[in-house]
């Protein structure tokens, strides 16, 4: 579909690339591994810290594109999306970033500071990429390894052990 005949939540909803979220699902793992993936009050951290997870990370794209904008009007792909293509207003997309950025943030309190940290280190270093880092051949190359790292860390924020004994959503680490 042409992204000129979107409406403006439609372009929003291109811009935050809905389609990556898949890769937040892996939060869900620390339920089966940690043996409580009928617990219902597990199950609702997992479900907010999935959320969370989305919110971040499509905070990340749009501000990534708004970064790039002049580049990606000359890519081939990139220069139907929305920002590029100037049908979404910068000011909407940055308005809209920093909602979902600051919004993460906020109601990743619920789920402790354990995760609150993570989250917050997740949209620094992809920020810090965005903004540069990603130019710098070495650190590109530091920087992919540790946003590959990303992953684990979706995890393990899960079934890090907390003071009492708590995982990083409300999970107890049991001892085998």
């Amino acid at each position: 579909m042409d992204v000129r005949r979107r409406s403006l939540p439609g372009l929003i909803v291109s811009e935050i690339r809905v389609r990556q979220w898949v890769k937040n699902l892996l939060v869900f793992a620390a339920l089966v591994f940690g043996r409580q993936a009928g617990d219902p009050t597990a199950i609702g951290n997992a479900v907010l810290a999935f959320v969370l997870f989305c919110a971040a990370s499509s905070a990340v794209y749009l501000l990534n594109d708004l970064r790039d904008r002049e580049a990606d009007q000359s890519h081939p792909l990139k220069r139907a999306r929305p920002i590029a293509s100037g049908v979404l207003p910068a000011g909407v997309a940055g308005g809209v970033a920093l909602v979902l950025a600051v919004g993460s943030i906020a109601f990743s309190v619920a789920l402790g500071e354990g995760f609150t940290y993570t989250l917050a280190a997740y949209l620094l270093l992809q920020l810090a990429y965005s903004a540069g880092l990603k130019q710098v051949v070495i650190v590109d190359h530091e920087s992919v390894v540790k946003i590959s790292a990303h992953g684990r860390r979706r995890l393990q924020h899960g079934i890090e052990r907390r003071p009492g004994g708590q995982a990083g959503y409300g999970l107890r680490i049991r001892q085998y």
